[in-house]
């Protein structure tokens, strides 16, 4: 009797050690229109002496990265993008960094990690793209989406375009309650389904 409470003891800390593990993962706040079909996404076209840039209110209490939709357009051997993060009333740059054009995976979301920005929770900032390198036909576009509800400054080439925002998000990595739950609920069934197969074929 008590090696088999032992047994289980070893099972459920296991278990629950493995889906506390597992339930850290990346956090995503959406700042663009979820509901809008991606058919409806609109491209910016290459961004050639100009920036973009979105503006939002950071819902986590940190930050980790961002997500970001892009796509690439001829060689863009030759082509970086630069992005700057800052708070929209102190102006101070709180994350900044370069990503290279042939890293850029095309049509697709591309995770920018940069050093934790903590104590984040209802602050305003600003997220500021800048292309290096491109011309006419070799570089990086990016997406945005009509976004009705959207109280957010989505602005490019200096001008701000009113109910729209750009198609991207961004993660907190952090642990996960729901994700969790789940991985709990589904190791309880793996356990549940082994021993009714172990008694029926015993």
């Amino acid at each position: 009797m008590m090696k088999k409470v032992i047994k289980w003891s070893v099972g459920i800390i296991f278990a629950v050690a493995f889906a506390f593990l597992y339930a850290h993962v990346d956090n995503m706040t959406f700042l663009y229109n979820q509901d809008i079909d991606t058919s409806e996404y609109v491209n910016t076209g290459i961004l050639q002496n100009t920036k973009l840039s979105q503006s939002f209110v950071c819902e986590e209490a940190f930050l980790d990265g961002i997500q970001v939709k892009c796509s690439s357009v001829g060689n863009v051997e030759n082509v970086s993008i630069s992005y700057i993060i800052e708070e929209e009333t102190t102006k101070i740059r709180v994350a900044e960094g370069v990503v290279e054009g042939i890293e850029i995976k095309n049509n697709k979301f591309n995770k920018i990690k940069f050093d934790r920005i903590e104590n984040c929770k209802g602050k305003k900032y600003k997220i500021t793209f800048e292309e290096n390198g491109s011309d006419p036909i070799n570089g990086v576009s990016f997406y945005f989406a009509e976004d009705l509800k959207s109280n957010k400054a989505f602005i490019l080439g200096g001008e701000e375009i009113e109910r729209y925002s750009l198609v991207v998000r961004t993660f907190s990595h952090r642990f996960d309650f729901e994700t969790f739950g789940v991985v709990i609920i589904f190791l309880v069934y793996i356990a549940i389904f082994l021993k009714i197969l172990y008694k029926l074929f015993k």
